[in-house]
């Protein structure tokens, strides 16, 4: 697992220049909050955009030529097969490639990629209701349809966001210096781990986005039930359809009463659009949970190993916490099946 995300910032005027030297265009750019990649919002002016807004991206010195591929072989895909799913599109560079590769200033190689804008408020802004968790579910359900037929060599990474692969992030937990964190955690997986890999062995692989979150979604602000944008595709990775269902189903998750409304709705809109087997149906509970510990679990692991984003890093954690204690005072059974009921379209 990749814990030292530490890297070479490029400075902002050699940004302009790769812009214009690569893709020929010139404007306000404006650096933009990323975990890994340097992100910049491109407001050009050049002739062949008529002032399009565009995103601009410098990746980590870790990406492989492997994992570019995949990201660009995915959206060539699902501009192909599915037109209609508010995905961005690649701009090509001035010599018609899909992404120009530079060195930095301290010699390791750097991919370029420019993709169009999508309008939307980020999810992580909206309100969600009941309506809006069912819709959003919905059209989860038509991505995962279209990736259905996508194939890419790309796609048999490891990735340590990926929820068949929970054991490797497990093992590093002793990257951790508080001791109660610490032992909290690697329990919480134990308890998980048999059930879930049981049912793995009955479900077949797929491509999965594997990262809808507050950050990577874009909606409608009048009409927040209604998907604008589905961003970044860095953590495609081939795992289990209900798998990805539970990494979204994890981010509608609130505090109060009822903590698994707007999450069961999201299964039931999924449901409805695309129909969950019996044994996709039982794991939801256990797979958000799971879900719960990756993501408390890699961002103390990366904070520990890179002190100067920590706060970065754990911007997220304590809410996390307290909707894992939350999860984990409920009654197990009484859950799983509320999903599993929520996952049954039939009457």
């Amino acid at each position: 697992m990749q814990l030292d995300l530490s890297f070479e910032r490029i400075a902002l005027p050699a940004v302009r220049e790769m812009i214009a030297d690569h893709y020929g265009l010139t404007g306000e750019v404006t650096p933009l909050s990323a975990e890994k990649d340097q992100l910049f919002d491109l407001r050009a002016d050049g002739p062949r955009t008529d002032g399009r807004r565009l995103l601009f991206r410098i990746t980590h010195p870790t990406e492989t030529d492997e994992e570019a591929a995949l990201q660009i072989a995915v959206l060539e895909h699902l501009a192909r097969v599915a037109p209609d799913i508010p995905v961005q599109r690649l701009v090509p560079t001035r010599a018609g490639a899909p992404m120009a590769r530079i060195r930095d200033q301290g010699g390791a190689g750097r991919n370029l990629r420019l993709v169009t804008w999508l309008d939307g408020a980020l999810f992580r802004h909206s309100r969600a209701g009941l309506v809006q968790a069912q819709a959003l579910g919905a059209a989860w359900a038509g991505l995962s349809r279209s990736l259905e037929g996508f194939d890419h060599p790309g796609l048999q990474r490891q990735s340590p966001w990926n929820l068949r692969e929970a054991g490797t992030t497990r093992a590093a937990l002793s990257g951790l210096a508080d001791a109660d964190r610490r032992d909290a955690l690697a329990r919480l997986h134990d308890r998980l781990a048999p059930g879930l890999e049981a049912g793995f062995a009955a479900l077949p692989l797929c491509p999965v986005h594997n990262d809808f979150s507050g950050d990577n979604i874009l909606v409608d602000p009048q009409r927040p039930e209604r998907l604008t944008g589905i961003l970044d595709f860095g953590d495609l990775t081939a795992s289990h359809r209900i798998c990805d269902v539970a990494v979204a189903a994890c981010d509608f998750l609130e505090g109060g009463e009822d903590p698994l409304a707007r999450s069961a709705a999201f299964v039931a809109g999924f449901a409805e659009a695309q129909p969950l087997t019996e044994i996709e149906r039982a794991l939801v509970f256990d797979l958000i949970l799971m879900r719960l510990f990756l993501r408390i679990a890699i961002a103390e692991l990366r904070a520990a190993a890179n002190p100067a984003n920590h706060a970065y890093l754990t911007r997220n954690t304590a809410r996390l916490r307290d909707r894992l204690a939350e999860l984990e005072a409920l009654d197990p059974g009484r859950a799983a099946a509320r999903f599993h009921a929520a996952g049954d379209p039939t009457p």
